[in-house]
């Protein structure tokens, strides 16, 4: 269930990346139309990419470093989603939790 729960996490990371920059997901490395093939060869070791301008927003790098963490190669070192939600809710948390953040 741990892996399922965090493999959820992943998807939803991925997600509002893409959401978030008005573009898809790993469109810059397979473009809009990609095949079954191009996506089994990017997904094992590709993350999406987060665009540059949000590492230099302060509150943006916050979530940067989040998406990261969600997008772990290792179910077991994603975020649980209760402690997402709980540092997505409280701000000082989400502060403290990022610290000074070298993306």
């Amino acid at each position: 269930a741990v892996v399922s729960t965090q493999s959820g996490h992943y998807g939803r990371g991925v997600t509002m990346g893409g959401v978030t920059e008005y573009s898809l997901p790993y469109q810059s490395m397979v473009g809009l139309e990609p095949s079954l093939n191009d996506m089994s060869l990017i997904l094992p070791s590709k993350r999406p990419t987060i665009h540059t301008t949000w590492k230099k927003h302060k509150e943006l790098r916050q979530i940067c470093y989040l998406l990261q963490l969600c997008w772990s190669h290792d179910p077991q070192h994603r975020l649980s989603a209760h402690y997402l939600q709980r540092l997505l809710h409280e701000p000082s948390t989400l502060a403290n939790f990022c610290g000074t953040l070298s993306l």
